[in-house]
């Protein structure tokens, strides 16, 4: 989040559509919600919605939750390897592309996990899309990003659905930047803060 915020304030970007794949919708609703004047749109992209006070473990079903305290213990120092269930499935691209992109995985913060995301309502009025990957689901002992999707539906964001696994720049990048350059070219700016709230 603090990434974010500071590429933002350092090369001083303005109107820029934000968007986060996965756990990334905890990145860009907290660094909205510190510079909302920066922001255009926000993009979800099968990606977590917190609200305030929530964790990305909030939101995600217990059994995976455990999973990550368990991995945080065994490994000492807060550190957490990407979770199995969250590889791409082999035998979707082609093998020497999965495991490329294996290959450069890192481990994961155990706190970006389990710290909760502290939001003033700054970025409430920022117009939402939310793009849901349809090509399988997310099995982390149920699937999480359904519920966050209903929530978009539900809260009248624009909402549009992509044949594809979970991580779809990988699975379809031409189809993923289809959207992305489709959902950034949607109306005027006012039409756009017209179009959506925040849940």
């Amino acid at each position: 989040m603090d990434d974010v915020v500071g590429l933002l304030e350092f090369e001083d970007l303005h109107d820029v559509v934000l968007c986060g794949a996965s756990y990334g919708g905890m990145a860009i609703t907290g660094a909205a919600d510190r510079v909302p004047i920066r922001i255009r749109m926000l993009v979800f992209v099968d990606a977590l919605i917190p609200e305030d006070g929530q964790s990305a473990i909030d939101l995600l079903p217990e059994d995976f939750a455990e999973m990550v305290r368990a991995a945080a213990d065994e490994r000492g120092h807060g550190w957490v390897a990407i979770p199995q269930a969250l590889l791409p499935p082999a035998g979707l691209i082609p093998e020497e592309d999965r495991a490329r992109y294996i290959a450069r995985l890192r481990d994961q913060p155990a706190a970006t996990f389990t710290e909760p995301v502290h939001l003033t309502g700054a970025s409430a009025r920022l117009p939402r899309a939310f793009i849901r990957c349809t090509g399988g689901q997310l099995d982390v002992g149920g699937d999480p990003i359904e519920a966050m999707a209903a929530l978009a539906r539900a809260a009248g964001w624009l909402y549009r659905e992509l044949r594809a696994p979970h991580d779809p720049r990988l699975f379809d990048p031409a189809g993923t930047a289809a959207i992305l350059h489709e959902l950034a070219s949607t109306g005027s700016t006012d039409e756009r803060h017209s179009m959506s709230r925040s849940p």
